[in-house]
């Protein structure tokens, strides 16, 4: 089975959401190389944010690394201070191992100006459409973009990572391996949606009408050109392009049907 390629659009600086992710893909997702995506945009105040991709994977890699050999560190804010603890359940250590090797060997990371994501996107969904992509740690507004734009694509892949009956503790209880045992990490496609369903098929309705609507009208005027044209051998290309036309039209719909 080909392996997925994860796909990361990052805001926050800090690694271990991200790591919930990539571990919960690589196990479940069969997830095989990881790509680190900063948008460089404009924020609410008018200054210009841009996330440093190549820093948070590092610190990614960083992480799993200690991860993988049992070290977590954590900055306490009540003694300002780091703080290195002791992983000892082995499940973690498995997992962390494993993930590690593969940030190390199939991953990578790009800062792509706010103006190219629509581009970016859609040469992701080309080139992967079995492509995931996670918008966990993203503002909402670049949210509600990142899905707009996969869903005019055709692409309903999109992730969000998220703690369950708990409350978030910003420590080693917030780890994956964690929280996977205790049933309380949801790994969520925002596209499985009724509403996104619903909406989708009306546009493809909307859509095949107005295509074979188009290709039928222009049969009805080649039938009105041949009374006064004598050349039946235009009359004949004529006729054989817009079958071309509507046999493509049909496989064109074919292909831009809303799928699961």
């Amino acid at each position: 089975m080909q392996k997925r390629p994860l796909f990361i659009f990052v805001y926050g600086q800090k690694p271990y959401p991200y790591i919930n992710a990539i571990s919960y893909c690589i196990e479940n997702q069969n997830t095989g190389s990881v790509f680190i995506i900063g948008i460089k945009h404009e924020d609410e105040k008018g200054n210009t944010a841009e996330p440093e991709p190549g820093k948070i994977l590092s610190k990614i890699r960083l992480e799993l690394n200690n991860l993988s050999k049992g070290i977590y560190e954590i900055y306490r804010q009540e003694t300002k201070s780091m703080e290195y603890i002791d992983i000892v359940d082995k499940d973690g250590l498995d997992i962390y191992n494993r993930d590690s090797k593969i940030l190390n060997n199939h991953s990578g990371n790009e800062t792509i100006e706010y103006v190219n994501l629509g581009k970016k996107l859609k040469e992701i969904i080309s080139k992967n459409r079995d492509a995931i992509i996670d918008v966990t740690s993203l503002k909402k507004n670049l949210i509600v973009e990142v899905t707009t734009i996969a869903l005019a694509n055709n692409f309903k892949e999109v992730y969000s990572g998220e703690i369950i009956n708990k409350q978030a503790t910003h420590d080693e209880k917030d780890l994956y391996h964690t929280l996977k045992k205790n049933s309380q990490f949801k790994y969520r496609n925002i596209m499985d949606s009724k509403h996104i369903e619903d909406s989708l098929n009306k546009i493809f309705r909307k859509d095949f009408i107005i295509k074979i609507g188009l290709a039928f009208l222009f049969a009805i005027m080649i039938g009105v050109v041949s009374v006064y044209v004598e050349d039946k051998k235009f009359i004949w290309i004529m006729a054989m392009l817009n079958g071309l036309g509507i046999a493509g039209t049909l496989v064109s719909l074919w292909l831009e049907y809303p799928r699961k």
